[in-house]
């Protein structure tokens, strides 16, 4: 396949996703990400949609609404994208979202990708941070087997001596620790005790709890 042809179908891609309304988006190079799910696929489409309509005062049944309505559209956004890679013979695979049950890590890491494609960095509540949304986002990562132009990583945290969302947190799970690039996320949030505190709703809304103290209260965006 010559550059030129790889440039257009890239820049195909580019066009779509510019019309499907994501708020950010950029390339990673994850061809040395220790990740199984990255192997073969030497870039990474990282995509984020902001949340629309956020709550003014704390409500937790409007905010489940709107991180449910975004986690749709993403998935719309994921399959077109997806339906012209495969119109155009690009190999992809869309990077599985959620996390195991048993050890609570994500089954890819979509923050690592996000900041590798240098849309943000992690906050001091394990969240991908935005400039423009804070961590208000939703994050979708799709690896592409095309040897296009990356861009620069952000490899530190634009925190600071900010402790919003560790002061946010009913249950102190966010420790307050910076985050760099390869830290482990235990370090920065007690991620089981933040699971079984919203665990501990099922009963009561049929659903863990969606709480989000820490991503709501951020100054960020």
């Amino acid at each position: 396949m010559g550059v030129r042809d790889m440039d257009e179908r890239f820049a195909r891609i580019s066009s779509l996703i510019d019309s499907l309304g994501v708020s950010k988006w950029g390339v990673a190079d994850v061809a040395r990400l220790p990740h199984s799910a990255a192997r073969g696929f030497g870039r990474a489409i990282s995509l984020l949609i902001g949340y629309d309509r956020l709550p003014g005062p704390y409500d937790e049944s409007a905010f489940d609404r709107i991180l449910s309505e975004t986690r749709d559209r993403m998935h719309c956004v994921r399959q077109a994208i997806c339906e012209l890679a495969t119109g155009m013979g690009i190999e992809h695979h869309i990077a599985a979202a959620g996390q195991g049950p048993d050890n609570l890590t994500s089954h890819f890491p979509h923050k690592t990708a996000a900041t590798l494609a240098g849309l943000g960095w992690v906050g001091k509540n394990a969240l991908l941070v935005t400039e423009e949304h804070g961590p208000r986002v939703r994050l979708a990562t799709i690896l592409v087997d095309l040897d296009i132009e990356r861009a620069d990583p952000v490899s530190e945290s634009r925190c600071g001596d900010c402790r919003v969302c560790v002061d946010a947190c009913p249950y102190g799970c966010v420790t307050g620790v910076e985050w760099y690039p390869g830290i482990d996320r235990n370090l920065l949030l007690n991620a089981q005790l933040c699971y079984d505190t919203r665990d501990g709703f099922v009963e009561q809304l049929g659903r863990r709890h969606a709480c989000g103290f820490c991503l709501l209260d951020c100054p960020r965006g």
